[in-house]
């Protein structure tokens, strides 16, 4: 881009990619000559600077204020001359940019090299339109340290005070006794006060109220040190200064120099810098194949953002993404090698400079740009490295930069053919490729119609229609056809796309391998299928045959074959010869299939002994064409035989899959492989089978078993019933008889005869309790099978049954407690088993519970089951006994129980009633302290007659 300057053949340019850095021309001058001079007579300079601060373009009265050749200018921020003081102004200024199109003049003090300090009137000039590239603003500065030579040595002090605090371009204000005494101009400008208005008002006027407080503490006890706070102009309108106090000597008095500092350009130049930061953020997630990274100073990861980070694949640049993915907060040497390029292109870019370079990530190609992001003192705040994947962009450019015979080459190269159809129907352009599908009358094609080319009509139709529809839509058109070459047909995918108003591009390509191979996807997608079907199949039937029987007819189907057998060997560790050792399917001979395991030469012996599939063609060359490997059927041209190995470590072999065809072309290597495939699931199915048989015969013995179990209990209990009812009417006899010869012997007999009869009794009487309690428990069996289960109040039920025992207690003198709950408690139960069970718990309570004793029956309600439990303090039970205690017949025997009598079924029955309630029995003993004995039951709810009902409801139950 051409650039114009008032400078004339003394001019510069800075240009990034120039290393010339040629200078700008003069343009619509009539004496550029006499223009420079008279700038320079008036001591001012002119220049262009970029939204960084770089100077862009000087003139040669620039390069003598500023004390530096032109060429050591170009590309330097402006403010390095400047002194510290107005750095901070300046870089504000700029970051604002074209934002404040209005013109910002101030008045500072250069920073030389050779360490002068003149002073000169700075004015920055935002540019919408510039003749140089890249600048933002024009730069103009005047000498103005003549007038200030040539005016204040004739001035006093206080004159040049007053001049320098007119001149200072910060606001002002001096104060004392807490009122303004004095304001610059700057300060007018400010506020929008004029002197005159602000001189006598209170002290921090023009701070905001709530804020007076803080800012005089600060005045007066921080001199010198900035502090922020909030200013109120005369408007009323509030924005953020910064003030600092100095105590100062003024006119004899000692007052407080306010300096205020107006601090929305730098509020807004911090806003700008952190939109620039979230900038970079969406700017790096939103460029496509992109990346960026920030790093401070030291090397440090400050954000690293973009999709390049996050493809997938092979694509992915390892390296790259290794070290930038996810590492925010760390080095990047430490990813890197310290001697690698990219750590020495970043080392370079915070001395300043923007560097790009490019690197290779496996088969990506990354360009990476880096460039210094400066902060408002113009010093380098941050570097910024941005990663492209410019693969796609560098394949493009060798091939726009390949010549036309590379081009040519390539297309020569290319298996497709190409062609180029006019509208009307002329080949202007033809590129033939591996098929030669187009051939005129002449023996050429170009400049031939499409008609006389060789193609079928319907082919030509198909072309002529796709093309009207490429010319009116735009779009490239897509069709595939058959065309026969050689005696075969090929198909092919022909794609047409417009290249102007009247002519397509039609390229064909040969797709006939394509569609080879998607017929083979949707043969393997079948076998697939029918193998799902096939594990269905023998999931849900286990049975020998049938899985010998499915299996036989899918390899068959799926192989090709015509003609086939299944062997399962009924003992898989004998191979013995024996038609009785086999399960066959298909329709093979046993005799036949019998040869074939004893011949060595045989396949399917080979198979067995070598523990794995095999296949083999046989040559066609006469009656001796299969030579060693003699196949069962005599037109057999292919044979498959699978083994069926166990899934198990032993490796068993459970038989195996003979498959024979008159076909050569039949068995292929697909084949083969689904046969094996089939053939794996097949031996785990006929294991299973095998399993499952096994499993049926095992339950088929155990039913016989449990019937002759039933029936030798049935015998038990009909013999114990017998020995009851048979006994029952003896021992009465016997017992009634016994009676009557004490009473005849009574006075008569010695005492020794006395005590044998007392014996004699006690036994009749134990033989009595035997029968008794056998019958009792045949009779609480023969209640739960007539079991007539309701829902009633267990309450009323305990309360009864413990009134039934209470003159019992009272014989022993024992203390007998009902604690029962008074509220009803309902359960679905039998009542006659529970009152049965519950009697019994009381009665052995106050059997096994010396006199004068204490026995308590409690119940009550717990979360969702009501608890039953009778607590004595009786004899309790050894621990060592207490394992066997609800066991038939047994009682545990202890020194103060042995005179007890009892026939060890009770707690038998009580079990057996609670556990057919749904309940569990509770029970606590501790040996010569007591016992607790009790159950838990479900609670239901109410049913809907419970209340006065009850009672009546618990009469029919217990009469049954």
């Amino acid at each position: 881009m051409g650039a114009t300057s008032p400078s004339g053949d003394h001019s510069s340019s800075y240009d990034p990619k120039n290393e010339n850095n040629t200078g700008l021309q003069t343009a619509d001058m009539a004496n550029p000559a006499l223009f420079d001079q008279a700038l320079a007579a008036a001591g001012i300079a002119i220049g262009y600077m970029d939204s960084t601060g770089r100077i862009l373009s000087a003139n040669d009265s620039l390069s003598k204020l500023l004390g530096e050749p032109i060429g050591a200018l170009l590309g330097r921020p402006l403010a390095n001359y400047l002194m510290s003081d107005w750095q901070t102004t300046i870089h504000t200024r700029i970051a604002i940019g074209q934002a404040d199109p209005t013109p910002a003049r101030y008045v500072c003090q250069l920073k030389r090299m050779d360490d002068g300090q003149p002073w000169a009137a700075l004015t920055l000039i935002p540019l919408t339109d510039s003749p140089v590239e890249g600048a933002l603003f024009q730069v103009v500065l005047q000498d103005m340290t003549w007038q200030r030579h040539a005016i204040y040595p004739h001035q006093n002090a206080a004159t040049r005070y007053r001049d320098l605090f007119e001149a200072t371009t910060d606001p002002i204000a001096v104060e004392h006794n807490n009122r303004i005494l004095d304001v610059n101009p700057a300060f007018e400008q400010l506020f929008g006060y004029t002197q005159d208005e602000a001189i006598g008002k209170q002290q921090l006027a023009y701070i905001a109220p709530e804020a007076h407080f803080k800012v005089r503490q600060h005045l007066q006890s921080h001199h010198n040190q900035p502090m922020e706070t909030i200013a109120l102009d005369k408007m009323g309108n509030r924005f953020p200064v910064e003030v600092q106090g100095k105590v100062i000597d003024y006119q004899g008095e000692s007052v407080i120099y306010v300096t205020i500092r107006d601090l929305r350009e730098k509020k807004a130049a911090e806003r700008a810098i952190r939109e620039k930061d979230q900038l970079y953020r969406i700017l790096a997630g939103n460029l496509p194949n992109s990346a960026v990274c920030l790093f401070d100073p030291d090397m440090r990861i400050l954000l690293t953002e973009g999709d390049l980070l996050s493809i997938k694949g092979d694509m992915v640049p390892h390296a790259l993404s290794q070290a930038w993915k996810g590492s925010e907060g760390k080095f990047l040497y430490e990813a890197f090698s310290s001697e690698h390029d990219f750590i020495e292109q970043c080392q370079y870019t915070l001395t300043g400079q923007a560097t790009q370079q490019e690197y290779r990530f496996s088969k990506q190609i990354i360009l990476i740009d880096t460039l210094p992001v400066h902060a408002e003192d113009g010093s380098i705040r941050m570097g910024m490295a941005l990663a492209r994947d410019v693969t796609e962009s560098r394949i493009a450019a060798e091939q726009l930069a390949a010549s036309e015979g590379r081009v040519r080459a390539l297309l020569n190269a290319l298996p497709d053919t190409l062609f180029v159809l006019s509208n009307d129907d002329v080949l202007t352009t033809y590129q033939s490729g591996d098929d030669p599908l187009l051939l005129g009358d002449d023996g050429s094609v170009a400049d031939n119609t499409i008609q006389t080319v060789g193609l079928p009509e319907r082919v030509v139709n198909e072309i002529l229609t796709y093309r009207e529809l490429a010319l009116e839509t735009h779009r490239t058109q897509a069709f595939e056809c058959r065309l026969e070459l050689d005696g075969e047909v090929q198909h092919f995918d022909a794609r047409m796309v417009s290249i102007s108003d009247d002519e397509v591009l039609t390229l064909f390509r040969n797709i006939t391998h394509l569609k080879r191979i998607q017929e083979e996807l949707a043969e393997h997608l079948e076998e697939m299928t029918l193998l799902r079907q096939v594990d269905e199949e023998f999931t849900q039937n286990l049975g020998l045959l049938y899985v010998m029987s499915m299996g036989l007819d899918t390899v068959l189907r799926q192989s090709g074959g015509h003609a086939g057998f299944i062997v399962r060997f009924k003992d898989p560790d004998s191979l013995e010869i024996d038609p009785e050792n086999f399960y066959v399917a298909g329709g093979y001979q046993i005799d036949g299939i019998q040869d074939e395991l004893s011949k060595r030469s045989s396949l399917v012996a080979r198979a067995i002994r070598e523990q794995k599939p095999v296949m083999r063609h046989y040559d066609k060359d006469g009656s001796d064409r299969l030579k060693n490997h003699q196949a069962m059927l005599q037109d057999t041209s292919a044979q498959i035989v699978v083994p069926l190995y166990s899934m198990n470590e032993q490796r068993r072999l459970l038989g195996l899959v003979n498959l024979e065809s008159n076909r050569t072309d039949r068995f292929t290597e697909e084949r083969y492989a689904f046969v094996k495939l089939v053939g794996t699931r097949l031996a785990s199915t006929l294991d299973n089978a095998s399993l499952h048989k096994q499993t049926e015969e095992q339950l088929e013995e155990l039913r016989v078993l449990y019937e002759k179990v039933t029936r030798l209990e049935q015998l038990k209990t009909d013999m114990i019933r017998i020995a009851s009812h048979d006994l029952k009417n003896p021992l009465a006899g016997l017992t009634g008889h016994l009676e009557m010869l004490r009473w005849d012997l009574e006075g008569t007999t010695t005492e020794s005869t006395q005590v044998r009869l007392n014996k004699m009794r006690d036994a009749m009487r134990k033989m009595q309790d035997i029968t008794t309690g056998i019958l009792s428990l045949e009779r609480i069996e023969q209640m739960a099978q007539n079991s007539t289960d309701k829902v009633f109040n267990l309450s009323e039920l305990v309360r009864r049954t413990a009134n039934e025992h209470e003159d019992e207690a009272k014989e022993k003198k024992q203390v007998f407690i009902q604690q029962i709950s008074g509220t009803p408690l309902y359960i679905n139960g039998d009542a006659l088993q529970l009152h049965e069970a519950i009697s019994n718990l009381i009665g052995n309570a106050i059997k096994y519970t010396p006199k004068k004793g204490s026995v308590s029956v409690y119940l009550e309600r717990g979360e969702s089951q009501i608890n039953f439990k009778v607590v004595d303090t009786g004899y309790g039970v050894p621990e060592a006994q207490q394992k066997r205690l609800f066991e038939p017949f047994f009682r545990a025997k202890t020194e103060e129980t042995a005179n007890i009598e009892g026939t060890g079924l009770g707690l038998h029955l009580v079990k057996n009633i609670i556990e057919r309630h749904g309940g569990e029995m509770i029970f606590e003993s501790v040996y010569n302290q007591g016992s607790t004995f009790g159950f838990r039951l479900p609670l239901v709810d109410a049913p809907p007659n419970a209340g006065r009902d009850d009672i009546d409801n618990m009469r029919s139950m217990m009469v049954g």
